[in-house]
C-alpha cells in the first residue's frame, strides 16, 4: 500500500525558494493537514488508481509543504499550502497526485510534440472527478475556478470539459482504456 508522508524543509523554504515563512504556523498546518488527510487517502489513492486504470509504482510519496508564491509541482512534489487553504492543499494535493500516477505517460500533440496543455487537461479531468467524491458541485466549482492561475490554465480547462464530455460519451471506465482508443495522441509507457 502506498504511503503519504508529509514534512517541510527549511533548507528548501529559505535557500530554494528563497522566502519568508513561518516555520511554526507551517508546521501546524502540515500536523492539522495530515489528520485531514489521513481521513480520505485510502479512498483518494483508490480512487485516482481506478479512475486512471494505473496502478501506483510507488511506495513512498514524500510531500514537502511550504510558502510562497511558486507553484506546486510533481517531481518531487512540493506542495504550496496557498494562504494555507485547507480545501484548496487538498485539491492541488490531489491534482500532483494524479501527475504522479501517470508518470509515463506521453501526449502528442498533431506535429508528434509533446502536448502538456492536454496532459494538464487530462490531470484536471482525474482531480476533477475524485474532488467530486468529496465536495458538493459548487465547491468543487469554485475550486476548479481557482486552479485555473491565468494564463494558459484557461485554455487549460476549456480542454478538461472537452475531455469530460468525450470520456463520457464513450463510457470508458477508466482513463487508461480511453486512451487506448486514441493511440495516434496518447502513448503509454507503462
Amino acid at each position: 500500500m502506498l504511503n503519504i508522508v508529509f514534512d517541510a524543509s527549511y533548507y528548501l523554504q529559505s535557500e530554494v525558494l528563497t522566502s519568508y515563512f513561518d516555520f511554526n504556523k507551517l508546521h501546524n498546518f502540515i500536523v492539522s493537514f495530515e489528520k485531514f488527510f489521513q481521513k480520505k487517502e485510502k479512498k483518494v489513492l483508490n480512487l485516482i488508481k481506478k479512475l486512471t486504470g494505473f496502478d501506483w509504482e510507488k511506495e513512498i510519496i514524500n510531500v514537502w509543504f511550504f510558502e510562497s508564491w511558486n507553484a506546486s509541482i510533481s517531481y518531487p512534489l512540493l506542495l504550496n499550502v496557498y494562504d494555507y487553504n485547507k480545501d484548496f492543499v487538498f485539491f492541488n494535493l490531489i491534482h500532483e497526485l494524479v501527475h504522479i500516477n501517470l508518470f509515463d505517460l506521453m501526449i502528442f500533440n498533431k506535429k508528434r510534440k509533446v502536448d502538456l496543455i492536454e496532459l494538464e487537461a487530462i490531470v484536471n479531468f482525474i482531480t476533477k472527478q475524485v474532488i467530486q467524491s468529496f465536495y458538493n458541485k459548487e465547491k468543487v466549482n469554485k475550486l476548479c475556478k481557482k486552479a485555473e492561475f491565468g494564463g494558459v490554465y484557461k485554455y487549460v480547462w476549456i480542454r478538461t470539459n472537452e475531455i469530460n464530455n468525450e470520456f463520457n460519451s464513450l463510457k470508458k471506465p477508466n482513463l487508461k482504456e480511453w486512451m487506448l482508443l486514441n493511440k495516434n495522441k496518447y502513448v503509454i509507457k507503462k
